[in-house]
């Protein structure tokens, strides 16, 4: 059982990282031989789920991870990512919903507290949003995605001066982010 484990182990570290490295199609493939296997292995779905949503089929990554969250309740990465596929499909409700219930299962979760802040942003809760944003970049203050929705909270705000700063961080961090740019122009 042990070396089924390590060798399940081994190959979705493999996957996870071909994933990562721009391989989405061939991780995919990966990740549905092992789901042959494991059925009941959550990050599985979880993964096919963020991969849905990174191929721009957001209907079925919100099926694909709700499946890992009926197994597993209690990953704050679940929950994020399903408020990432949900507003992908314009549920923007149940996308802040499904970010504050990543928010409650980790409150130090950058992802998610970015997420929320744009979303509380989005519902016209503009205080919550400037909340979020900076509790986000306290907790993980090299994230250019951060940095351009504090930039978003910081402008609706009417802190003009403060969101050019955050903008300017965000290009700092990736000179190649076009929103960031946008924004600060």
């Amino acid at each position: 059982m042990a070396d089924s484990n390590q060798a399940f182990d081994i190959a979705l570290q493999d996957a996870v990282q071909l994933h990562a490295s721009g391989g989405v199609d061939q991780a995919i493939g990966i990740y549905h031989n092992l789901l042959d296997e494991y059925p009941d292995q959550p990050d599985l779905w979880h993964l096919l789920g963020v991969a849905a949503h990174q191929k721009d089929d957001n209907s079925l990554a919100v099926e694909l991870i709700t499946v890992a969250l009926s197994i597993k309740k209690d990953v704050a990465d679940y929950h994020n990512n399903l408020g990432m596929a949900l507003r992908g499909l314009g549920q923007e409700e149940a996308a802040e919903h499904s970010f504050r219930s990543a928010v409650a299962l980790n409150p130090r979760h950058p992802r998610a507290l970015s997420n929320l802040a744009s979303a509380c942003r989005h519902a016209g809760d503009i205080a919550s949003g400037l909340y979020y944003a900076r509790q986000a970049i306290a907790i993980g203050g090299s994230d250019s995605e951060a940095f351009n929705n504090l930039g978003n909270a910081e402008k609706d705000a009417g802190l003009v001066s403060d969101s050019l700063v955050s903008y300017q961080r965000a290009i700092e961090l990736d000179p190649d982010f076009a929103l960031a740019h946008w924004n600060f122009s």
